[in-house]
């Protein structure tokens, strides 16, 4: 495992340090692979990492907690906004299913869980993460699949989404889940790129058509 321990003091030095780290990313992946003639290896940039995005977003005017069946319109709307940002949505896009999707995800806890992202003062969501759980003979249990993960553009600055990645890897953890997977828009897809390199400076490497996380 390939660790770098550097703190990160100051906003600006945390916006260069995580631009190498993500540059960094790839190179080091190759050499793992190298090494250990494993692709899936895992690789640990140490600064990059869930406990690190908690540290350098520190504003408690953002609360995360567990959506509510009341929350499922609000996932749909926030849903709806994600694809439009990424190009879509497609035809197979339909409101009031996404609605009801997300009513059973966030009320029955065997089928996954959705979180929300509030703006305490604005009395607003900002951010939602809709994960299921998929149970796997490979896997040996369950595990999760991450199926949308958003923040409003408003608030993006804040590094809100790291901040609910990693409130899905606790929970997926509590789950005992090994990992979460995600799949990505199409390289061509508006934001696909900057996507991919969100998640890979994660810590998410590629399973073929997805992007996986093993957690501790």
């Amino acid at each position: 495992m390939f660790r770098t321990s550097i703190h990160r003091p100051f906003s600006w030095g945390i916006r260069c340090l995580e631009e190498i780290l993500l540059k960094a990313g790839q190179p080091i992946r190759a050499i793992v692979e190298g090494i250990t003639g494993n692709p899936d290896h895992s690789v640990e940039i140490h600064g990059t990492d869930d406990d690190v995005a908690e540290e350098a977003v520190p504003d408690p005017a953002h609360r995360l907690r567990l959506a509510t069946l009341q929350d499922r319109n609000t996932i749909a709307q926030c849903v709806d906004t994600l694809l439009t940002e990424l190009g879509g949505p497609g035809p197979q896009f339909d409101p009031q299913a996404a609605v009801s999707v997300a009513g059973q995800i966030a009320t029955d806890s065997r089928l996954g869980f959705a979180l929300i992202m509030e703006d305490v003062l604005a009395a607003e969501v900002i951010g939602i993460a809709v994960v299921s759980q998929v149970t796997a003979v490979r896997a040996s249990g369950h595990y999760g699949i991450l199926q949308e993960l958003w923040v409003d553009s408003r608030y993006r600055s804040a590094q809100n989404g790291r901040r609910l990645l990693a409130a899905v890897n606790r929970e997926a953890r509590a789950r005992g889940w090994p990992m979460i997977e995600v799949s990505l828009p199409l390289a061509d897809r508006p934001g696909a790129e900057r996507l991919v390199a969100f998640y890979e400076s994660m810590g998410f490497t590629s399973a073929g058509e997805r992007r996986r996380r093993r957690l501790p």
